[in-house]
């Protein structure tokens, strides 16, 4: 509707013709520039335009096994301004741009060992989803005895003094523990006399095995053998020594019948309490002349010196365990295994 004071004729009287132009107003915009590093990603990425005034929201995300490092927008490290990962640009006046890096989660490993050998490497940083090798130096002459990983054993898993930690996703703690290389000493016998220790022996490399030898009444020792080898002729009041144990060895001995029991023989022998804690009481048929505590190894721990058929033998001082007494007479010496408590 046109108004005004003449009507579609003009005031001249003559008709005329009206044209309007009309066009839409632009709002105005601004860019946005979004990037991301390795390890992460931007939602929405690349270079979006957005109306000024308006808003504009940008996810960031680390992959699995990293982490967001930082993220900047114009230059202002806003990191902290993340809300669940979102930032969002509010009343948009100017271009803009959002930059995000990332890193990989890292992990501490310790290691530590004890005497008689080392572990390499002792400190490590490594990063999510990596492995790494740990090497075990056992000193000359020991050997690895356990490895344990986070407080597990993992010894079987160790190949070649090496240990693989696969696809790491936390902290560990490895202890290693050292010893001695150790060898088997199997002693044995036939029914007719008492070895002690009996059987199976273990002795760390360098180490020395006392064996004790005791025949049963009526029997005497016929012969001593050490991996084949005859060393009968070594003994030495009923007892042989294994020095500088370097190897497993066996050893066997042989007892055969006397034609009598030996006159000063001591055959009736008893022992009691057993297991004792303070003192043990021995009797014997005969008069004893030396009483000995001895190691299941066959070590002289104490020696007690009497005169009679009977004593109450004093145990302060010797730790709990198992122990040898050695009963010492004019014949054949009697051992019997003790425990004290």
């Amino acid at each position: 509707i046109l108004r005004g004071g003449c009507s579609t004729k003009g005031c001249d009287g003559n008709n005329h013709k009206l044209t309007a132009t009309f066009s839409a107003t632009t709002a105005t915009q601004y860019a946005i520039s979004a990037t991301a590093g390795a390890n992460g990603s931007i939602t929405p990425s690349g270079t979006a335009y957005v109306d000024e005034g308006a808003s504009k929201a940008y996810q960031v995300k680390a992959d699995y096994g990293s982490q967001i490092t930082s993220v900047v927008v114009n230059s202002k490290n806003v990191t902290d301004s993340l809300i669940n990962g979102i930032y969002t640009f509010s009343n948009l006046t100017a271009d803009a741009y959002i930059d995000a890096t990332f890193s990989k989660l890292t992990y501490s490993i310790t290691a530590t060992a004890s005497a008689h050998g080392s572990v390499s490497p002792t400190v490590a940083t490594v990063d999510f989803g990596s492995n790494l090798t740990v090497k075990f130096n056992p000193d000359e002459n020991c050997e690895i005895k356990s490895v344990k990983l986070n407080d597990n054993d993992v010894t079987s898993k160790v190949a070649d003094n090496k240990l693989i930690i696969t696809n790491i996703s936390s902290d560990n703690k490895i202890e290693a523990t050292f010893g001695l290389v150790t060898f088997t000493v199997t002693a044995s016998g036939n029914s007719h006399g008492q070895i002690e220790p009996k059987g199976n022996s273990i002795v760390e490399y360098g180490g020395r095995l006392v064996l004790t030898i005791t025949p049963n009444s009526g029997y005497s020792i016929k012969s001593i053998t050490l991996d084949g080898e005859d060393v009968t002729s070594d003994m030495v009041d009923n007892t042989y020594t294994i020095e500088n144990v370097t190897a497993n060895h066996t050893f066997k001995v042989k007892f055969e019948g006397s034609n009598a029991i030996a006159e000063n023989s001591c055959t009736e022998t008893s022992i009691f309490p057993n297991p004792a804690s303070s003192n043990i009481n021995i009797t014997c048929n005969q008069t004893m002349h030396s009483i000995d505590i001895l190691t299941i190894l066959g070590s002289k721990v104490k020696s007690f010196d009497v005169s009679a058929d009977n004593a109450s033998i004093n145990l302060d001082g010797i730790a709990k365990g198992i122990y040898i007494v050695r009963i010492n007479t004019n014949g054949v010496p009697v051992c019997k295994k003790i425990t004290i408590e």
